[in-house]
């Protein structure tokens, strides 16, 4: 349940970062109009937190096979 708790945090945080720092960028680069910059970093963002997910859950899985043995 842990897991699941961090990765909803660290990707909401990861996603809100990339939304403000695309809303940054496309105003210096673009103006107003366009959102090209937000969009790619909260995909950026997402695909970090299951990259994240994925990682531990691995991790996770493996630490359980050595205390079997």
């Amino acid at each position: 349940m842990n897991i699941v708790f961090q990765f909803f945090l660290e990707t909401f945080v990861m996603m809100a970062l990339g939304y403000f720092l695309g809303v940054y960028l496309d105003g210096l680069v673009f103006g107003e109009d366009k959102s090209v910059f937000r969009i790619v970093f909260i995909m950026l963002a997402v695909l970090a937190g299951f990259r994240n997910l994925i990682g531990r859950a691995l991790a996770f899985g493996k630490d359980d096979e050595d205390d079997e043995e």
